[in-house]
């Protein structure tokens, strides 16, 4: 990890819980499988985040880097703590299913809006990416086709057009 601003994404392997004289903090150790970095999440972060500090969860950190020059590791001061849920919803530009002629039934529209039932009203847009053997077009739905992104409806439209249809766009 280079110095400055960054995002990082890694599981929780361990928090450490401080008391000071103003208020609590954490000391959690984030891993990513290449590698482990220590994040120090003062009071008003841990605050907002405490229900996003447990062991063994996946969480995105943005916050500022540092290289202590003593030891040469690394360690991170947190700003912002969110779940694969929330930084999917913040970060992502649009939800892309790419569907050709074949993939396409006449039921396609009800069968999308009872799949999105229960995601509606979010802020990601969804696009179709649709392909024929003579053109190729790019359908963006509108504004009451947003979406609030999660692991069940993502999953649901890969088991209904498969894995490969079905992309996030940052």
């Amino acid at each position: 990890i280079r110095p400055g601003k960054r995002r990082i994404a890694g599981f929780i392997m361990s928090v450490r819980i401080i008391k000071t004289l103003r208020g609590r903090m954490a000391v959690i150790s984030l891993d990513d499988q290449t590698a482990r970095v220590e994040v120090t999440v003062y009071r008003e972060v841990y605050e907002r985040n405490l229900d996003k500090l447990v062991t063994d969860s996946m969480v995105i950190i943005e916050g500022e880097c540092s290289v202590d020059e003593f030891s040469g590791d690394h360690a991170v001061q947190a700003s912002e703590i969110m779940t694969l849920d929330e930084a999917r919803n913040r970060l992502a530009r649009a939800l892309v299913l790419s569907l050709s002629e074949n993939g396409l039934t006449n039921g396609f529209v009800h069968e999308l809006e009872t799949m999105i039932g229960g995601h509606e009203h979010g802020r990601c847009p969804v696009a179709i990416e649709y392909t024929r053997a003579d053109s190729r077009a790019r359908l963006k739905l509108s504004e009451r086709w947003r979406v609030n992104l999660s692991e069940g409806l993502l999953d649901g439209l890969k088991r209904q057009f498969g894995a490969q249809h079905v992309h996030l766009e940052y």
